[in-house]
């Protein structure tokens, strides 16, 4: 039975921001499956009935996750491409800002790559067409790359772009900020691992 907040005076204790990043860390860590909203609320300091207040179930708490996870990456990877001048510059900077906003919070972006299957109905939709449209932005950047002929154009754009989102996002699982490589090296070593493989032959 969920907890039920009379007064509403622990409202302020909370700000759905700080409960995105308190929910990715505990989604992170023990999967969302096995994580309750009484050990989220918990952990923010407030009653589930507060909770329920600002997110009417676990799952519309991890559909914010993954919405500002893909909210986030597409906006820095926008941003970057904009910078560039170049389409081989395009897809260099689409790769750093990729690895970086992803390191920089990894357990929120981890949340949304593992736990999006967990989503259901019109909330697994919603979050899918995001996903499409960042999906989409990664196609158009190579395929412009391959029609500059500044990446072989002897592999499908498609193909490339699985590929390369593939490689891109599960670094997210073994990444660690204690460990030997900084986002820096790792986003240097993907721009290389990549094009070099990319390049025309």
């Amino acid at each position: 039975m969920r907890e039920v907040t009379s007064t509403g005076a622990d409202l302020p204790a909370m700000s759905p921001e700080r409960a995105i990043e308190v929910g990715a860390a505990l989604f992170a860590e023990k999967g969302y499956a096995t994580t309750t909203t009484r050990e989220i609320s918990r952990a923010l300091g407030i009653t589930n009935g507060t909770f329920y207040y600002y997110f009417p179930s676990k799952e519309d708490l991890l559909v914010q996750i993954c919405q500002n996870s893909l909210e986030r990456i597409i906006g820095e990877a926008t941003k970057a491409i904009e910078q560039a001048d170049s389409p081989l510059e395009k897809l260099t900077m689409l790769i750093r800002a990729h690895v970086s906003t992803m390191l920089s919070q990894q357990e929120l972006h981890k949340t949304m790559i593992i736990e999006i299957r967990s989503l259901s109905g019109a909330n697994l939709d919603a979050v899918v067409r995001r996903r499409d449209d960042y999906e989409a932005l990664v196609l158009s950047v190579l395929t412009e790359a391959q029609e500059a002929g500044a990446i072989r154009s002897n592999a499908s754009p498609n193909v490339l772009s699985l590929l390369l989102l593939n490689l891109l996002n599960w670094t997210i699982v073994w990444f660690s900020p204690t460990g030997p490589l900084t986002e820096q090296d790792i986003a240097s070593e993907m721009v290389e691992l990549f094009l070099e493989g990319a390049r025309p032959r």
